[in-house]
Order: C-alpha cells, then structure tokens, then sequence
C-alpha cells in the first residue's frame, strides 16, 4: 500500500488521547473498509503547525490528496530491543516483521533508523519494507535465532476534519493551523 510519510514538524504538539476502541474500521485499500477488532490503544491527537501562505496551501494540498499517511508523531517515535518474528519457518530466514499484536502492532519502521541483533550481536540490514513493516537482513539467519530490533518509527493516520486555519500576523502573512489526527490499526 503505497503511502506518504507526513514529516512536518508541528509548532507544538496538543495532548494526544490513547484508548482501546471496543471495534474499529480497518483500511484495506482503496475504498474499502473491513470492521474488526484491536487488541491494542489507538492514539488520537492534535498538532498545531505555523505556515506561511504557501505553506498552508502545500499543507492543504497534502491532506486533499491522501486519505491517508503516516506521520512520526513526536511524543512517542522509537521503540528498542523489540523481538521480531520470523516472516517464514524452517530454515535460514532474511525477513523479519515488527509482531502484529502489542503495543507495537500500528508501528511503520523508518528505513535508516534501525539496527537489528541476533543473539544481542548487531548484523547488516539489507532494507526496510515499511508497509510490510519488515526488516530485510544481508544474510539469512535460522528461523529458530532471537532477532530484535531499535527503530524509529511512523503511524498510520487519517485526519479527523479538515485543518482550522487562523491568522496570526499580517506580515508574511502567517497562519496558525490545528489538525486532529486519528491512528488506523495496521
């Protein structure tokens, strides 16, 4: 699912709200949705960033074209020591994903910001396929091998309603915008 990383930084960041929604809507693809169940918080939250005129219509335009993203949210954005799983049994593996339940289970690695160990000693990362939200080692190891991982890391998001603009000086001009974010169980 190809998706754009939102890396604005905000002028500050509101409180964010963590709770465990009884069911949930979950994207699957363009235009559908499927209902189902999470065994973990999903956060909302707000963030108020400050553009000028062009950087607010850049914003905008951001938001009109996609549904949805990910964006590293600045209170919470890196995990460490996190034991991965093997993405196939019976041998020498190279793929292993982030686990799917958890407090990790919405996390999109950022390729770059990881480092990953087996048996506590690190080895090379070939890639990070973020939307499989798996790490690709050089070389296989056995599927049996304890691997984990540090990284950085984004959420899947889709804006609540459409940013509320507001203008806060004349000269530039400048204008305070407040956008709600809500994370979509991956």
């Amino acid at each position: 699912m190809p998706l754009a990383v939102f890396a604005e930084t905000p002028l500050f960041q509101d409180e964010h709200l963590d709770e465990r929604p009884e069911l949930v809507t979950r994207y699957a693809g363009q235009n559908v949705q499927i209902a189902d169940l999470t065994d973990r918080d999903l956060r909302r939250w707000s963030q108020t960033f400050r553009r000028n005129r062009t950087g607010k219509q850049t914003l905008d335009a951001f938001l009109r074209a996609n549904r949805t993203f990910l964006l590293k949210d600045l209170d919470d954005f890196a995990r460490l020591a996190i034991t991965l799983e093997p993405v196939t049994t019976g041998g020498s593996v190279t793929r292993w994903r982030i686990p799917k339940s958890g407090d990790q289970g919405g996390d999109y690695p950022i390729s770059g910001t990881e480092t990953v160990r087996v048996g506590g000693s690190p080895v090379t990362v070939s890639s990070v396929d973020t939307d499989a939200r798996e790490f690709i080692l050089a070389a296989g190891v056995a599927d049996t091998s304890v691997v984990d991982a540090d990284y950085e890391y984004s959420r899947l998001v889709r804006v609540l309603q459409r940013p509320r603009w507001r203008r806060v000086s004349t000269v530039g001009p400048r204008f305070d915008g407040s956008i709600d974010f809500e994370e979509i169980p991956a």
